[in-house]
């Protein structure tokens, strides 16, 4: 799935594609384009059959999370040194019997309004780490 850049002051809707939390499939890979905002009131994430590997290529770009939703990470590979901002919602990092979460040249902004979330044993690897909101 790719997320195309957002012409100015417009934002574009995800709509989340089956259960979360279980091993139906979400998306295996979303790749920005340009910088892009997503906007959901329900879960949505980077979860692969089997909870197999999954990446997030960022490139030089900015994902903006707003919303209530959470935003699941699943044995994902963050890729290039984009930003990932959390305005609203939960970034979680979940499942680290098969993987943890590693974007080693991105950032990662939790804003007053966003959630950051570590499942168990799950280890976050990111370049720089900003938290204004809440962290658990």
């Amino acid at each position: 799935m790719a997320l195309s850049p957002l012409p100015p002051a417009k934002e574009q809707h995800i709509s989340p594609s089956g259960n979360i939390g279980n091993d139906i499939r979400q998306a295996k890979s979303i790749s920005l384009e340009g910088d892009a905002m997503a906007t959901a009131s329900k879960n949505f994430g980077l979860i692969g059959g089997g909870r197999t590997e999954t990446t997030l290529a960022l490139g030089s770009n900015t994902l903006t999370i707003n919303g209530t939703s959470g935003f699941w990470l699943c044995n994902t590979t963050i890729v290039g040194d984009g930003i990932i901002a959390v305005n609203g919602g939960t970034v979680q990092c979940v499942y680290s019997k098969l993987g943890n979460v590693i974007g080693e040249n991105c950032t990662l902004n939790i804003g007053v309004g966003g959630t950051l979330r570590i499942d168990n044993d799950v280890f976050l690897t990111v370049k720089n780490f900003y938290n204004r909101g809440t962290y658990y």
